[in-house]
């Protein structure tokens, strides 16, 4: 990204020149100037001393006032950028959020007990009501799901603390769904049921062309809060707000459904014209204290309806810009220190000692204009040493940041694209085949398979991308046989596992001869989970050395798994749908 280029310094430099020709002035100064009387009497080493104060302090306190102004308005346009970098990724994961409970509507309302004529008639009211308490129950972020008639009825809902009782009819959002006959989206309200924030969706279930209920999904806000705490720096405030203005989330609860009082216009401005802003304002709740505040809008995700809402993120302006500060001081101090050395030894000392303020000049420069790899050499311990060491420190600051704001959109960038690319196809080991090419190419690893149970737990591999080099394993049948006993449950409520190094693990002896012929030295299994029951498990396999898997590999692989798992379900229900109508 490239930032503003840094102020012109020529004409600036121009202008020291000619204040530093102090010795050719001062025979121009009057005969009543108290210097022009005073110079006589003064020693020559005073006037060389002072000569060379004036030609050495002049210039170098100039040139570090130069390199602070720099300094300060690239670190305050880069802090700012990476401020609303940080804001941007709230959004999109909430949006990516959205979109997910979005399509887990859709499959839900494709489900053949609703669909299907035959299979809805035969069906009693416990059954279907089975069906919404399994898709509550397995996914985990829902606390209510309704199945609705076309005049707001309730026909039949899942268990929840806070069940629906009365008519839906009035909702803006239902009746949109029902004259679209496309899936809504409430306006993060409190809901009436249950006295709390919550998304809803309103999904329309059709039999046949012929629209025949809407299914109602409630999530409760404070279960989107849960990703977004691996974005949490222990500085800044972060809130998604609404349409009016209500913060619905936040990482401060003492600013849960609370108004954006100090800058409501202002944020109900953004919400209807759907901009971004960046920028120092009082802080948005109180109006005292003056905050770095950013804004971005909740933007559309695939076919996701519009969503009014916007993430907001704020800190305490002296918290955001203290390295601004910091460099100041430490600015000061190096062309204070120079400056005085420079006029104790003279002119040729006080060229070379201003190249390392030169230097730092020129880094911060080259740091403002995006280039965050550059690093001044850190010499001695005193002042000029203390300022390349603070601003080396700025810039892998930065660049650590920046990567890691660069890693998470990487991540979720990937996990967008492979769930993508599994739901084009409908053909079951199309898509395992496509699973395991992408996560393996992702992680980088020797091996990834999925491994199929029988009705007696034991396993298959099914599909499989490997290194050149290593065995296949694809066809090979793996028997556990303490797997049906220790492991099935643990599995189905979603345990992940990472073994580093499978022989200082706690396997059986029997379970490790029979990976030994697959060369396997570390792995990675998550469950594939169909329609809440243990399809198989996702396995990643290194075969070159042990290796310490880390937190984001295996939070990804788990997410994996369950977009293959969910892949599946739809290609298992489109099929059952085309052969039905077959």
């Amino acid at each position: 990204m490239k930032l503003k280029e840094p102020p012109a310094i020529q004409p600036v430099l121009n202008k020291l020149i000619e204040e530093t020709k102090l010795i050719e002035t001062i025979q121009t100064i009057p005969s009543n100037s108290l210097l022009r009387r005073w110079l006589p009497a003064m020693s020559l080493r005073l006037k060389a001393m002072l000569l060379a104060i004036a030609v050495g302090t002049i210039p170098v306190l100039a040139i570090g006032g130069i390199a602070y102004q720099v300094a300060n308005n690239s670190v305050k346009e880069q802090i700012t950028k990476v401020q609303l970098t940080f804001t941007k990724s709230l959004a999109e994961q909430f949006s990516q959020f959205l979109w997910e409970r979005y399509k887990e509507a859709e499959i839900l309302t494709s489900e053949q007990i609703f669909t299907n004529p035959q299979f809805w008639a035969m069906a009693t009211v416990e059954q279907k009501q089975a069906v919404l308490d399994r898709f509550q129950s397995t996914l985990g972020f829902y606390d209510s799901v309704v199945f609705l008639d076309l005049e707001g009825n309730v026909l039949f809902q899942s268990q929840s603390a806070n069940p629906l009782k009365s008519n839906y009819s009035n909702r803006r959002y239902y009746q949109q769904a029902i004259q679209t006959q496309q899936i809504a989206i409430n306006n993060f309200q409190i809901a009436k049921s249950s006295g709390k924030f919550s998304i809803e969706f309103a999904a329309p279930v059709k039999q046949d062309g012929r629209l025949i209920g809407i299914v109602r999904t409630r999530i409760p806000i404070q279960n989107a809060e849960e990703i977004f705490k691996n974005l949490e720096d222990g500085n800044s405030s972060w809130h998604l707000i609404n349409a009016q203005g209500l913060i619905l989330a936040t990482n401060n609860a003492i600013h849960q459904n609370q108004q954006a009082q100090g800058m409501l216009q202002q944020v109900l401005k953004l919400q209807k014209e759907r901009t971004s802003y960046s920028g120092v304002s009082p802080n948005f709740l109180d109006k005292q204290t003056k905050s770095l505040v950013t804004y971005v809008p909740v933007n559309r995700t695939g076919g996701l309806p519009r969503v009014d809402a916007g993430a907001l993120v704020s800190i305490d302006a002296n918290v955001a810009f203290a390295p601004q500060a910091q460099l100041l001081r430490v600015i000061l101090l190096g062309t204070g220190a120079t400056a005085l050395a420079l006029g104790a030894i003279g002119a040729l000392l006080a060229y070379k000692t201003t190249n390392p303020i030169t230097a730092a000049a020129s880094a911060v420069t080259k740091i403002g204009q995006g280039e965050l790899d550059t690093r001044l050499e850190v010499r001695g311990e005193d002042e000029i040493a203390e300022l390349a060491d603070n601003i080396n420190s700025m810039a892998e600051q930065l660049e650590e940041l920046l990567q890691k704001q660069q890693l998470e959109s990487e991540r979720s960038k990937l996990l967008k694209d492979i769930t993508l690319e599994l739901f084009r196809s409908l053909d079951v080991d199309e898509i395992l085949t496509r699973a395991v090419n992408k996560i393996r190419e992702y992680l980088i690893t020797d091996r990834v398979i999925v491994y199929k149970f029988d009705e007696n737990w034991q396993g298959t591999v099914i599909a499989e991308s490997v290194e050149e080099g290593y065995p296949y394993a694809l066809g090979a049948l793996i028997d556990d046989p303490c797997f049906a006993e220790n492991y099935v449950e643990k599995y189905k409520q979603g345990r992940v596992q990472a073994t580093p190094d499978i022989y200082q693990a706690d396997l059986s002896s029997c379970y490790l001869k029979q990976l030994e012929p697959f060369a396997v030295k570390a792995n990675l299994v998550a469950p594939i989970l169909v329609a809440g029951n243990l399809m198989g498990l996702l396995i990643a396999h290194q075969c070159s050395a042990s290796r310490e898997w880390e937190n984001t590999e295996i939070d990804l692989f788990s997410q994996l798994a369950v977009q293959v798992g969910i892949a599946i379900e739809r290609a298992q229900i489109e099929q059952e749908k085309m052969a039905a109508q077959q």
